[in-house]
């Protein structure tokens, strides 16, 4: 009887020792608050920055304090938080604000057509063409630095469809006759992305453009500014007129600017590289006699405007330099990357040498040059043309900078010795990864419990125990000199961010704010017009990537169109592009932040918009606030 007793006894003490064990590896789904998009642990209403005027902040960069108490915190998709460095973000979102909020009044036109709606949004809202109801925004003030670009959206729709419409916006002027550069773009719609009319390409209002409604369709415009460097600090103000068919003014409405007293620079801190593929373009365009360059240039020239380099510099002659007109890139300081012997050439010695030999005359010719010889690395023999090539640049071009976007990882032997990254590692100094390297094995496994769709994780556990995370290993080797890039293509997929058409806008803007966050220097982006049809609307379909993947694929490797159809003889812009550009320069202002008040306040405050790639805010009206708050705070920096 006694050994029953005891044996009872015995398997009820190790029942209850693996339950309390178990709950505290693995919590309970029922313990845990479901992760979503939203951010779990800020309310938007209480983020929002207050409105009473503070002093502005003088302190030196900090780094956070290590004896600060802290929130207790399981979540490895979270963040702890630090008190002293909430406090200090609380403080600083709380300097005010010098433009205010404009009277949302509506102004009345001469003939007004009541039937008619007019409605503003935010540039990083995409509103599909069958989404018809009104915001109630009657009014619109962008806020922009200076040197920067900014847009708002203009929607018109009606239930009873109009024909023969005009839409136009004066010059955006101050109290002094200033005026901003000004440009009308309208929304071009795909009409079956995912079942809707999605808007992306962004085609100029040309003089005599005029637009029908259709009963239940909205019609966006796109209406953008440009602040020079030396635009003077204010408020400027326009009006949008909308006239019928026969030319009469049948709505109106005020928009601004606000420009704050700080200008961001020529030369982008996150460097950019994305293929602008010259074959494309001319086979769009129907150009196969050549036009020495011009249209390459245009395209070129456009994404430099929006702060985004190509591969490939106009006038390029593949490592050679026998074209002198390539020198107004290369000494152009919003140009900040390209391939010193052109995209897809081999980096042979011959080539190498001659392409140092030329680029060596300015330093800052050296600095912007980056070999990309060998393309997502998918075994040994890739690897090993990425070491042949690195021995290679070693012998000459002393100083190379070489990168490899790397889609994937594995171990090269059975005692897991070596693995991609330590394999190259003596060749490769510009590490260009996807975000999904950035989670761990302890965040994967959180979020396929807590998440609707687990984090992306194609690394190993093993690995990682190995050579330790890759947020280590990356920190490791920026320690040690290297650059750091990351990129996106059609993967990884929700809840990470990419650029394909069907995302939420905002989180284009969101993934730059991430790459912050993560201590990532620049964005590579494998093409900008990868248009994947080229018969009678070249460079105008969607979707290009269905028998591939058991998914569909929008818009990936877009984000310029061909301009043919549109009477263009050089790109159009698209919605995204907006967002990408948009996202640069929130990284300028993060960047800034930086320099100010450190790296931990700056992360801080990103947090309240996202903590890790799976927990972000989407809420249009949140962002607007808190970048509202960032342009502030640079702005009474900028006073001081």
């Amino acid at each position: 009887m006694k050994r029953i007793v005891y044996l009872f006894l015995f398997l009820l003490i190790l029942c209850l020792t693996l339950t309390a064990c178990g709950g505290r590896d693995t919590p309970a789904e029922s313990d845990t608050e479901p992760v979503s998009e939203a951010f779990p642990t800020e309310a938007p209403a209480t983020d929002a920055p207050a409105e009473t005027p503070t002093e502005p902040a003088t302190e030196e960069p900090t780094e956070a304090p290590t004896e600060a108490p802290v929130e207790e915190n399981t979540d490895p998709l979270s963040y702890t938080k630090n008190p002293v460095l909430e406090a200090k973000v609380d403080e600083l979102l709380a300097a005010a604000d010098p433009a205010g909020e404009p009277d949302n009044a509506k102004l009345t036109a001469e003939h007004e057509d009541a039937g008619l709606d007019l409605w503003f949004n935010h540039a990083y809202t995409k509103t599909v063409a069958e989404d018809t109801q009104s915001t109630g925004v009657n009014t619109y003030r962008m806020r922009l630095a200076k040197n920067e670009i900014e847009a708002c959206h203009l929607l018109l729709a009606s239930a009873e469809g109009r024909t023969g419409l005009t839409v136009s916006v004066s010059d955006f002027v101050n109290g002094d006759g200033a005026v901003l550069v000004t440009e009308l773009m309208y929304a071009y719609y795909f009409d079956d992305v995912d079942g809707k009319s999605v808007p992306d390409p962004a085609p100029w209002v040309r003089e005599g453009k005029t637009f029908d409604l259709t009963a239940g369709r909205s019609q966006l415009f796109i209406i953008k500014v440009h602040a020079a460097a030396d635009s003077p600090a204010g408020l400027y103000e326009a009006v949008v007129t909308v006239k019928n068919a026969d030319g009469q003014e049948i709505r109106k409405a005020a928009v601004s600017a606000y420009v704050w007293d700080f200008a961001l620079p020529e030369e982008t801190s996150c460097k950019t590289q994305m293929d602008l593929s010259w074959w494309n373009i001319y086979s769009a365009h129907h150009c196969y006699e050549g036009d020495d360059s011009v249209l390459y240039c245009n395209y070129y020239d456009y994404l430099l405007e929006n702060r985004i380099c190509s591969y490939t510099l106009p006038y390029d002659t593949e490592g050679y330099y026998t074209d002198e007109r390539i020198l107004r890139y290369l000494d152009n300081p919003r140009v900040v990357a390209f391939n010193p012997i052109g995209w897809k050439k081999d980096a042979t010695p011959d080539r190498v040498s001659a392409a140092y030999r030329f680029l060596s005359q300015k330093q800052e010719w050296l600095d912007k040059a980056y070999f990309y010889v060998v393309d997502e690395p998918s075994g040994q023999s890739d690897l090993d043309r990425i070491n042949a090539a690195g021995k290679v640049l070693k012998e000459n071009f002393p100083g190379y900078k070489m990168m490899s976007p790397m889609h994937m990882n594995k171990a090269l032997n059975a005692k897991q010795t070596d693995d991609f990254f330590s394999y190259i590692s003596e060749s490769i100094n510009v590490w260009c990864i996807k975000p999904f390297f950035f989670t761990t094995y302890e965040q994967y496994t959180y979020s396929k419990k807590h998440l609707d769709k687990p984090l992306t994780y194609l690394n190993t556990l093993r690995l990682e125990k190995a050579f330790g995370t890759f947020e280590d290993r990356m920190a490791a080797e920026v320690e040690g000199g290297d650059e750091l890039w990351w990129y996106v293509v059609h993967e990884p997929e929700y809840p990470e961010i990419t650029l394909v058409m069907d995302e939420q806008a905002v989180k284009y803007r969101i993934l730059f704010w991430q790459q912050k966050l993560y201590g990532v220097q620049s964005f590579l982006y494998y093409s900008c017009n990868d248009w994947a049809y080229l018969g009678e609307k070249a460079g105008l379909d969607p979707k290009h990537e269905v028998s591939a993947f058991p998914f569909d694929v929008y818009g990936n490797g877009i984000l310029v169109w061909c301009g043919k159809p549109f009477d263009e003889y050089g790109p159009v812009g698209s919605l995204r592009l907006e967002c990408v550009r948009d996202g640069i320069e929130d990284f300028e202002y993060l960047t800034m932040l930086e320099k100010l008040y450190g790296k931990d306040v700056t992360d801080a405050l990103i947090c309240r918009l996202t903590c890790s790639l799976a927990v972000y805010n989407t809420d249009e009206a949140f962002f607007t606030s808190l970048r509202t708050a960032l342009g502030n705070v640079l702005a009474a920096a900028q006073g001081q």
